[in-house]
């Protein structure tokens, strides 16, 4: 079903826009080359491998926000920690924004290697989200396609401890996952004793994810009961968790507190070297959203769901005003 993405409700837009005037969201996938090969990768790494921005191209983007304040960085790939001047350029932004947070997003697995996190803990980006996508390594090595991810990025999570890195673990829900949500959160808190923070994330049906869909997706009013179970298992050990891209109308009631709201990137630079500026966003509320009760604060889901999958799970959630 086409889906008319652009029809971005304008209280939402207003919503984004206000949140961004205290500062830049900063987006930049420094290349696509990744040591694993995920069913559900939005970017098709592996088709990808040879496409990466230069040390110089990196630095001459970053120049155009040194020393300013309020600028967040999110760092990304493909898997950012392969390249060789991944530590460069990670000490390039401290140095020149020493007062912007720097997140890291990575599968993990170079963690593994004490002597490379031992390096980056000195540089210590504010956050660093690794993906997990099973509790044992038959589950998560058959989502990244590779024998031993799962071992190298538990024990690279376990680094990142020691070192004391504030890690927050994602989890993308599938269709190899979805019944397992509540044991794959009580793993991580049996395993990961200092971790505080967890997050549940929707799928984002492009690149290897939408080649591999009839592998990978399932519909998220058939995630729901699970989701919600591995909200009250995080609670339980005291696990601070949040859920992105569900929208509101999919949980009970008790359970919306918990949906959280990503702010969209305005400055976005990916390989090959591209700079974009305010994208509208790829997420969020369709028309069907307009009379929900929650329009403003609800951050929706991938607009490429709805446009493979359709808008019908969708239940706006009316108010007493909105009968």
């Amino acid at each position: 079903m086409q889906v008319m993405t652009t029809c971005i409700l304008n209280n939402i837009f207003s919503y984004v826009v206000d949140g961004m005037q205290k500062g830049k969201r900063i987006y930049c996938a420094l290349g696509y080359k990744c040591n694993n090969n995920c069913l559900i990768c939005a970017v098709d790494s592996a088709t990808k491998q040879d496409k990466n921005i230069s040390t110089q191209e990196i630095c001459n983007f970053l120049d155009n926000f040194s020393g300013k304040h309020e600028i967040e960085f999110e760092i990304s790939g493909g898997e950012a920690t392969l390249r060789s001047d991944f530590l460069y350029i990670m000490d390039y932004i401290r140095k020149n924004n020493p007062k912007s947070p720097c997140i890291l997003l990575s599968n993990g697995r170079r963690f593994s290697d004490t002597n490379f996190t031992s390096h980056l803990s000195e540089i210590m980006p504010q956050s660093t989200i690794i993906a997990i996508h099973g509790n044992n390594s038959n589950m998560h090595d058959a989502q990244t396609q590779i024998k031993g991810s799962f071992i190298e990025t538990i024990s690279g999570v376990s680094n990142l401890f020691d070192f004391g890195f504030n890690v927050d673990l994602k989890a993308i829900v599938t269709k190899l996952n979805y019944k397992k949500l509540p044991e794959i959160i009580q793993f991580a808190a049996q395993t990961f004793p200092d971790l505080k923070y967890m997050s549940i994330n929707g799928l984002d049906v492009q690149g290897a994810a939408e080649t591999n869909k009839n592998r990978v997706f399932i519909p998220m009013s058939s995630q729901k009961n699970y989701i919600q179970k591995a909200i009250d298992m995080a609670l339980n050990y005291d696990i601070a968790i949040r859920t992105y891209s569900f929208p509101f109308c999919l949980f009970d009631e008790d359970y919306r507190k918990f949906v959280g709201f990503q702010p969209q990137d305005n400055v976005t630079c990916k390989s090959p070297f591209v700079e974009k500026e305010n994208l509208l966003p790829n997420y969020g509320p369709v028309e069907k959203c307009s009379f929900c009760k929650y329009v403003s604060v609800c951050g929706g889901t991938w607009h490429s769901y709805y446009s493979a999958y359709g808008v019908d799970e969708l239940s706006p959630v009316l108010g007493a005003d909105k009968k």
